[in-house]
């Protein structure tokens, strides 16, 4: 049977942590909000993502912001998948190159390119593993440095090299680690209640700011506007139901969060490429045949 979001959907907020699991289960699409890395030790590992398919090779490290729906469709029996959330403050804070940044926040599951990396990273899943499993704090913060400067490297590998403005940025001082964290509130803000009636004002009062100061502080963090980051996250929500439902065409675009079927339409061609139907038959095409 198709699932539907619940209307009752939640954020859940996870603590940093490192599972693996070896089980086969296919779980109904859900969010949580942190950033997620996975890596699957053996066969391809395909996800679906805010109604976005990704075909992950075996063996490759990604990474994807947990607030979109996503739910894992393929696995290979007998592989060991690795899931390490990492709370997303913390990850804003690590300076990453923006454009990585702006394309985890944009939906999308950058991973490794190079297969260099498939033995190194084994090891490195299966020790963070064991040192947050340990409970030894100073095992805890050797595996977090690892991690920070694992996702440094990933980010090289799918995006330019950091620039010097990248670099200088590190080490923040505290007014602007405060910013930091109303990004974050405005982030997770959106992504809670996407589909109801949002304006600027309301996403800037939620963290106490002015309207301008907010639109120009988001910006500044992630590179989209407060508006275009809303109307991403509502796409994604019609991605998700047009690729999982029956939903009719009109009731997914209110479903999702828009007001008329027509802003609907030009969002969704704009952001896809694609009408809303067309989509929905692409997916259906690419569910009987997830990698291509």
């Amino acid at each position: 049977m198709p699932y539907t979001m619940p209307p009752e959907d939640r954020l859940v907020d996870y603590e940093f942590g490192c599972v693996q699991r070896t089980e086969i289960w296919k779980p109904t699409p859900h969010r949580h909000d942190n950033v997620e890395m996975m890596f699957a030790d053996r066969g391809w590992a395909v996800c679906l993502l805010g109604g976005r398919l990704n075909s992950i090779p075996p063996a490759r490290m990604a990474v994807f912001w947990g607030a979109r729906p996503h739910q894992w469709l393929e696995v290979e029996e007998g592989s060991t998948r690795t899931f390490i959330d990492i709370p997303l403050p913390w990850f804003l804070s690590w300076q990453l190159p923006k454009s990585f940044v702006q394309s985890i926040y944009g939906g999308e599951m950058p991973f490794e390119q190079s297969e260099d990396w498939s033995g190194i990273d084994r090891e490195l899943v299966n020790r963070w593993t064991r040192d947050l499993e340990n409970g030894d704090p100073a095992l805890k913060r050797s595996a977090l440095l690892e991690i920070e400067a694992r996702l440094h490297r990933l980010a090289l590998g799918v995006q330019t090299p950091a620039s010097e403005n990248d670099l200088s940025r590190w080490g923040r001082p505290p007014e602007t680690r405060a910013e930091l964290s109303k990004v974050v509130a405005m982030a997770s803000y959106i992504a809670e209640n996407h589909v109801s009636h949002l304006q600027v004002q309301g996403i800037a009062d939620s963290v106490s700011l002015h309207p301008n100061y907010a639109m120009t502080l988001f910006h500044k963090e992630t590179g989209f506007t407060l508006m275009e980051y809303l109307v991403g996250q509502r796409i994604s929500h019609a991605q998700l139901l047009l690729a999982t439902t029956e939903v009719k065409i009109v009731d997914v675009a209110f479903e999702s969060g828009f007001g008329s079927i027509s802003r609907f339409y030009t969002a969704f061609k704009r952001a896809t490429g694609m009408t809303p139907s067309a989509y929905r038959r692409s997916m259906q095409s690419a569910h009987k045949n997830p990698r291509g």
